[in-house]
């Protein structure tokens, strides 16, 4: 089952900002909200720390930064806001001398890279926890190199990545959702024709599709192995079910279903009513 995201509440009460608002690198919390219409996308970055996301109750997103770990390093990271057409993007920026640059700029080539080496060479001990409120319809993009991804109840689609952490997500959309170092454990209530692809290296893989789910499935892992709810029509095989490659067909297939870990179990689940 998803984890419930119990007792999420924000730290302080949100202040509506408009335009492009940068947290000050000394702040401990930034505080952002603003009316989004469905459609548009809220992308939340970060680099150490979570991201949970949660339904909210009308048209406003809201979003709630905050800073933990050496207060000695709370000036070499920022939260800034850059907007491009439809997108807002929300991001962590650490180093001092990257604030204020534009790196959370969607149209920026450079987006997310680290500064040259040389300019600063020592670690900043300082996470980042996101609280969102999300819209109905407004897709969620989050991405995290060391943290996790939690999102539940939502109505619209969600796209997550992260580097080492889990990503949680229950969404009456689509789910898109891949990690390197972590379980991925997905409900979304409807898949859409288009193809779909999850892997991850060293996690296991838990999918909640709608019962209807059509899908040409195919399954590559060196240590784990597939159990569905689905009836699987086997097209080929290699190996057993543990360390498998395997295709087969779910219902009338059409869309490709691509799964594959390399130490980890998949499981695809039908999801009721």
């Amino acid at each position: 089952m998803i984890k419930r995201l119990a007792g999420f509440g924000f730290v302080v009460a949100l202040a509506t900002l408009s335009g492009n608002t940068a947290l000050s690198g000394q702040d401990e919390t930034f505080q952002w909200s603003r009316r989004m219409a469905s459609g548009q996308v809220l992308e939340i970055q970060g680099i150490s720390g979570e991201i949970r996301a949660v339904p909210a109750t009308g048209d406003r997103a809201e979003v709630v930064a905050l800073k933990r770990g050496d207060r000695d390093d709370f000036g070499e990271v920022a939260v800034e806001v850059a907007e491009a057409g439809e997108r807002i993007v929300i991001c962590a920026v650490y180093g001092s001398w990257n604030h204020g640059q534009d790196r959370c700029h969607p149209d920026r080539p450079d987006r997310g890279e680290r500064a040259p080496a040389g300019r600063r060479n020592r670690s900043i001990d300082v996470e980042v926890e996101f609280e969102v409120r999300v819209p109905a319809g407004v897709e969620l993009v989050g991405a995290m190199i060391s943290g996790e991804i939690a999102a539940d109840g939502l109505q619209s689609d969600v796209s997550a990545n992260t580097v080492s952490g889990p990503i949680r997500v229950s969404t009456a959309g689509r789910v898109r959702a891949n990690s390197v170092s972590g379980d991925l454990e997905l409900r979304m209530g409807e898949a859409g024709g288009e193809d779909m692809n999850f892997e991850t290296v060293s996690g296991d893989i838990t999918l909640w599709l709608p019962s209807g789910f059509n899908a040409d499935v195919a399954f590559s892992s060196i240590s784990g192995d597939l159990d569905t709810d689905f009836d699987l029509t086997i097209q080929s095989r290699r190996g057993r079910w543990v360390g498998a490659n395997l295709r087969g067909t779910i219902g009338s297939g059409g869309r490709q279903l691509s799964l594959n870990t390399i130490s980890g179990d998949v499981r695809l689940r039908r999801s009721q009513g």
